[in-house]
């Protein structure tokens, strides 16, 4: 489905810093509490630019020049998220809300054809998402990962803890305890994987509400996405807390 990014291209997706003499190296993942992350190395560094233009600022700030950079690192961590959520939340964000979006409805359009405004959840994953010429928001995890042993794999409901352990409780509360671009605190559940992202907005716009996972989800859909992200699967952590901390140590 996608083309595999250079090695290259993924160092430039990890950052590597260290704070308070612990030594990290994160690989970002869009929609994978990243805004979390980028917050405190734009806080790290004294970044008071644009929100929006920091992305350049943090790789030419942050990035390895190695791999063998990563491997030194303390802690090689990333993030990993459900993939059907992940695109849930995507599909909310971008779509419907409309957040910073300009550059991803464009890609959209360009994939796929359509106005974004006509598109349903059924057509972003059945037209957009099969496509090679993704927006990064949509690419899979795996395919910014570096072929090496990563030796926390977070999750988003498990992030705060994780960070607590490496980064102590009070930099975990300032940056990861709440969730930033959260898209999801007023949810309404009636079937919606066929309505028009047009509606969905006027909607949200009107009330706040957003369609759940279950609102967007059908057999079809899932199994679609499951296919599409397969090897995101894989990547998944263990449950158990104590397991999941241990993960590829």
């Amino acid at each position: 489905m996608r083309g595999w990014p250079s090695l290259r291209r993924r160092l430039r997706s990890h950052f590597v810093f260290e704070i308070a003499g612990v030594s990290i190296a994160y690989c970002y993942i869009r929609k994978n509490a990243c805004s979390a992350f980028k917050r405190l190395l734009l806080d790290q560094a004294g970044y008071a630019g644009e929100w929006n233009d920091a992305l350049p600022f943090l790789t030419g700030t942050y990035a390895p020049a190695s791999i063998s950079q990563v491997l030194a690192a303390r802690w090689r961590i990333f993030v990993y998220r459900d993939p059907f959520e992940r695109t849930v939340s995507l599909f909310r964000n971008k779509m419907v809300m409309a957040k910073g979006a300009r550059d991803f409805l464009t890609s959209y359009a360009a994939v796929t054809g359509g106005d974004p405004e006509d598109a349903t959840f059924k057509d972003f994953v059945l037209n957009y998402l099969p496509a090679r010429s993704l927006d990064p928001h949509a690419s899979s995890q795996i395919s910014a990962l570096l072929p090496l042993p990563y030796n926390r794999v977070c999750t988003l409901e498990s992030l705060a803890a994780d960070m607590e352990r490496i980064l102590g409780d009070q930099i975990a509360q300032k940056y990861f305890a709440k969730r930033i671009n959260h898209s999801s605190s007023a949810l309404f559940h009636e079937g919606s994987a066929d309505v028009p992202v047009r509606l969905l907005r006027e909607r949200y716009q009107l009330s706040g509400e957003l369609p759940s996972d279950d609102a967007l989800q059908t057999e079809i859909l899932r199994s679609r996405i499951r296919q599409l992200y397969r090897f995101d699967y894989l990547l998944a952590p263990p449950t158990e807390p104590s397991k999941r901390f241990l993960h590829r140590a």
